[in-house]
């Protein structure tokens, strides 16, 4: 090993950059240190043809997210009572939504109702048939008003969709189905 002297101290020179450990001692070789050369990554060997794979798998789960946010997955469908809270608010809000839309110059009011069923999905939907009446009470008129008799009896039954979120008292009319009784 080389005393090297610099700068009045004595040691061991610092390693000289791209010279293997023979030449840092001192003993000279005639080639130059090089780094050995390591087989590729398995890893690295792989993805170039995973790169579709990967494309493929990223549209195929695009393409069923879609279709899954089309279809309506019921948590759970039952017949409830016209009594219910939510269901009452319901008929209030199809109610005001029928006789806004309704060319007829009189309001109308329900008079009964055979069948609810509620459907839980992401949101409350309600699909009501009623049976209503024309009252003798203008648009302008309270809705609170006796049922017309005579000539201008008139029943409609009709089934209502309704979207609802209750705890919002949010209603969406989905779809009306109206006939003459």
């Amino acid at each position: 090993m080389q005393i090297w002297t610099g700068e009045g101290s004595v040691g061991v020179p610092p390693p000289r950059a791209g010279l293997n450990p023979a030449e840092q001692s001192g003993q000279h070789t005639d080639q130059l240190w090089q780094p050995k050369e390591e087989a590729p990554h398995p890893a690295t060997m792989a993805r170039a043809p995973q790169g579709p794979r990967l494309l493929l798998a990223i549209v195929g789960a695009l393409v069923a997210l879609t279709y899954q946010t089309r279809r309506k997955t019921f948590i759970s469908v039952r017949e409830v009572p016209a009594s219910a809270s939510v269901v009452v608010t319901t008929l209030d809000y199809v109610t005001k939504e029928f006789n806004k839309k309704s060319e007829d110059k009189y309001n109308f009011r329900v008079v009964r109702v055979p069948k609810v069923v509620q459907k839980l999905t992401d949101h409350m939907e309600y699909h009501i048939d009623v049976e209503m009446r024309r009252t003798v009470c203008f648009k302008s008129e309270a809705n609170n008003c006796s049922f017309q008799d005579g000539e201008l009896y008139k029943k409609i039954d009709c089934f209502f969709s309704v979207s609802v979120l209750p705890w919002f008292e949010k209603y969406k009319l989905l779809t009306k189905n109206c006939t003459d009784g």
